[in-house]
């Protein structure tokens, strides 16, 4: 597959448990390349683990890896994670505000929403998960 196509991140092996193995991989902020980062409170480096599905690969813990995954799927992820919340508490705070003349019961619902619509993820990570699929290189 083109690399222009995929988002890669160096990461290390920290565990394997069958098929599946604990990828720790930095994430860094535009900041955090920044020559004048330590003068700046705004510089972030942040761990994060991601599972990664070994498919037969054999890999040992501490092995320095590249976890792939396709750019098309980051796009949905931000979609699903930001981009449909903010259309439905706005929409919400548009159509309750019709209706509503109390700003509280209208940023209230708007809020109930936005926590029903992340409740509804998080109850079908497994779905989601499945279609997020990471690949080692």
């Amino acid at each position: 597959m083109s690399e222009h196509n995929e988002v890669r991140h160096e990461g290390v092996i920290t565990s394997i448990d069958g098929d599946m193995a604990q990828v720790t991989i930095l994430v860094k902020s535009a900041c955090a390349e920044c020559h004048i980062k330590g003068a700046c409170s705004l510089s972030e480096i942040q761990a994060k683990v991601i599972e990664v599905n070994l498919k037969g690969q054999t890999f040992r813990i501490g092995d320095k890896v590249n976890v792939v995954l396709k750019e098309s799927l980051g796009m949905r992820a931000v979609l699903l994670a930001y981009i449909i919340p903010v259309l439905l508490i706005i929409s919400t705070l548009l159509i309750t505000g019709l209706f509503i003349d109390n700003e509280n019961i209208i940023a209230g619902s708007s809020l109930l929403i936005a926590g029903i619509y992340y409740l509804f993820l998080y109850l079908n990570k497994r779905m989601l998960k499945k279609s997020f699929q990471f690949r080692i290189e």
